[in-house]
């Protein structure tokens, strides 16, 4: 995968988790859920890449 696919998978995974966490304050569960799902789709695309494998927790839920 090239640098800049893994650079791009990981701010959108940071983004997704932060307006997640934004909607989840809000009221906003469904939403919060699919952003949740896109930061942890795009978060195990870097996992993958980097050979690491580790727990994807939603963000939301722990708030």
């Amino acid at each position: 995968m090239s640098r800049e696919r893994q650079a791009v998978a990981s701010y959108v995974a940071d983004l997704s988790a932060e307006l997640a966490q934004i909607a989840h304050e809000h009221g906003l569960d469904m939403a919060a859920y699919m952003l949740e799902m896109a930061a942890a789709e795009a978060a195990s695309i870097n996992s993958d890449a980097n050979g690491i494998t580790r727990p994807l927790r939603p963000v939301a839920a722990y708030q």
